[in-house]
């Protein structure tokens, strides 16, 4: 799903026969490897496929507003809480989304895939429309147990959560498009057993706060933090390698930022309209700087290009306008004037001292 939720006139509502399940577990205490017991809940062992009839009605009732995954959860399935209980229509590919969302922002697709991704869209922009509209788990908060191994694709996409998101310490993955396009207007508190942090994973949410990436993160996916708000601080994993493509755009970050010397990799438009209001230190690992990289950022001071970069493209600090000068390797090659219709890599009238 497209982290903006473009509306579409697809309607679901027909495609819903909701029947009293009750799910038959044997009763006993929970641990990671005996089945969970709740009947709110779908689950096959200790894995939640979503919510039950009961469920879907327990939670339109509540006045709590607390959506708490039961202890001994140790994975969430892929769109478990995004498709509705009794869903019968066909359900988006989720995995093959995931692989062609950049490809499609890019305009790199054949007639064919670009038809099929379309297709795809319409079925989660569908499904999220109805969730809208009848307000699942709108206004909810979501708080998970520490037997937690994996958050699946999609699974709590469109929901309109909201408050805090922690992510408990024994979550070792979260699929792509986990949480995009809610609410949630609190602290975004990460795992520190991640290893990367997938496509769209986050986007488009109004988090407050800064951002903290754990160390053992070592990858940041396309758009994983696309429009998700903040309002203080980003520290990045000392252990990170690549930043993709727009991962960190659209937000309202303050202070500096230090790129560690372990990026090799940082994608266009990766900071792109990101905030900022200190100085940046760039990586002495990386040799091109993409276009758009930093463009419409506020940092502030001389901007120090390192000797490893040979390559500045385009609009790659364009509107950088808060920069006072900028010191750059006399090998490394920019883009001083604009053409077809992108522009220099620089903003017009900052010193460029070529050392």
């Amino acid at each position: 799903m497209i982290w903006d939720r473009s509306s579409t006139s697809t309607s679901v509502e027909a495609s819903f026969s909701i029947e009293i399940v009750y799910e038959q577990v044997a009763s006993g205490s929970v641990t990671t490897t005996t089945p969970v017991v709740d009947n709110r809940f779908i689950y096959e062992g200790t894995k939640l496929m979503g919510l039950s009839a009961e469920g879907e009605e327990y939670f339109k009732q509540s006045e709590n507003k607390e959506l708490i995954i039961p202890e001994g959860t140790t994975e969430i399935a892929d769109g478990a809480f995004f498709v509705p209980y009794g869903y019968e229509g066909e359900k988006p590919d989720f995995l093959f989304f995931e692989s062609l969302l950049a490809d499609y922002i890019l305009n790199n697709l054949t007639d064919e895939e670009k038809l099929k991704f379309e297709k795809e869209n319409e079925l989660f922009s569908a499904i999220s429309e109805y969730n809208i509209q009848n307000s699942r788990l709108k206004d909810y908060t979501v708080k998970f147990p520490n037997s937690l191994i994996s958050i699946g694709r999609g699974s709590f996409a469109s929901l309109m959560l909201t408050g805090d998101l922690i992510i408990p310490n024994s979550v070792k993955e979260i699929g792509s498009m986990a949480f995009t396009a809610n609410g949630f207007n609190g602290i975004l508190k990460l795992s520190n057993s991640l290893s990367k942090i997938d496509i769209q994973a986050f986007a488009g949410n109004q988090f407050s706060g800064g951002l903290t990436i754990p160390d053992s993160v070592a990858s940041i996916e396309f758009n994983a933090f696309f429009s998700s708000g903040f309002s203080s601080n980003l520290v990045l994993s000392k252990n990170l390698k690549k930043i993709d493509m727009m991962a960190f755009a659209a937000n309202q970050f303050i202070g500096g930022l230090v790129i560690p010397d372990s990026v090799t990799e940082i994608g266009m438009s990766a900071f792109g309209e990101s905030g900022f209001t200190g100085t940046l230190t760039l990586p002495n690992s990386i040799t091109k700087i993409e276009n758009g990289t930093f463009s419409g950022t506020g940092f502030t001071g001389e901007l120090y290009i390192p000797d490893t970069v040979t390559d500045i493209d385009y609009n790659a600090f364009w509107d950088c306008n808060n920069l006072t000068s900028v010191s750059i390797p006399s090998s490394t090659t920019y883009k001083e004037v604009a053409s077809g219709g992108d522009d220099p890599s620089f903003p017009t009238g900052i010193p460029i001292n070529k050392r």
